[in-house]
């Protein structure tokens, strides 16, 4: 049964040298197939042993109580494992990201599949505005891997029964053409991100002339940790465009710009909130 999520809730209280030490000590012996090693790697623990283990031992206080619930914890594979401790250990103690930090051990040790190095250097590289808005996005579609999926089907359902629905009820017009399309594309602007899609553009024909799409590369989503994430491999960017009728038994091109989950992004998100 998938484990819920930390709550993203941060701690003020400062631990003491001892409980620093026990988490630290309880960390190293959850990674036993390295902690055990010898010669570099050994020296390797050592050093998060004593210079990083402020991190370590926050990170693994926030995932120990679901760790406890596993009933058959899988051996982290020294290939995600140390990258793991290397980058972990890094991480600011503040950080919101110290969170994903645990609940990725916890996926990590629940679900072997979980164990990819690539997630490890995922949140390496975040920051706390890519966390937020992973967090923001991957809440609004309720979590659900299935949402990331069929983008052209969803948005042409979307736009070609609303406008058929104007086509059918009415003397096709320009008028109404223009006015079917408008109230289209702010309603897919609204219903979109709870599908796993967010627009940025796109274009459609009204008075023979291309017209703009709204786009949420703005408030309230961060443009900026958007185009990180797509860097990152986390979302991507595709055009989704088709034909839709046009007034007097014409058809025009309608075309949209969108950011979604990449398959490995999808899979990052619900490794990270198992």
């Amino acid at each position: 049964m998938p484990l819920p999520p930390l709550p993203l809730v941060k701690l003020d209280i400062k631990m003491s040298e001892e409980t620093t030490d026990k988490f630290v000590n309880a960390a190293l012996d959850v990674i036993s197939p390295i902690r055990h090693g010898i010669g570099l790697i050994g020296d390797q623990i050592q050093f998060y042993r004593l210079y990083r283990k402020e991190a370590l031992a926050k990170i693994y206080s926030r995932a120990e109580p679901r760790i406890t619930k596993i009933e058959k914890r899988a051996d982290l594979s020294p290939k995600f494992g140390l990258p793991y401790l290397e980058k972990a250990s890094a991480e600011d103690i503040d950080s919101e990201l110290v969170d994903w930090w645990a609940n990725l051990l916890v996926s990590a040790l629940a679900n072997k599949d979980h164990q990819r190095p690539l997630f490890v250097d995922f949140i390496s590289k975040m920051t706390s505005a890519e966390a937020n808005f992973l967090e923001k996005f991957w809440s609004t579609i309720g979590g659900d891997k299935s949402a990331t999926d069929n983008h052209f089907e969803f948005i042409s359902k979307f736009v070609q029964s609303r406008h058929l629905a104007a086509v059918t009820s009415n003397e096709f017009t320009s008028e109404i053409y223009e006015s079917s399309v408008r109230v289209i594309c702010q309603e897919l602007f609204e219903h979109s991100p709870q599908n796993g899609i967010l627009l940025a553009g796109g274009r459609y024909v009204t008075n023979g002339e291309k017209s703009g799409i709204p786009s949420h590369l703005g408030k309230p989503w961060d443009k900026t940790a958007i185009e990180t994430c797509i860097i990152l491999g986390l979302l991507k960017r595709e055009t989704v465009g088709f034909e839709i009728l046009g007034p007097y038994i014409t058809t025009h091109y309608f075309d949209c710009d969108i950011v979604c989950f990449t398959q490995i992004g999808a899979d990052f998100m619900t490794a990270c909130h198992e």
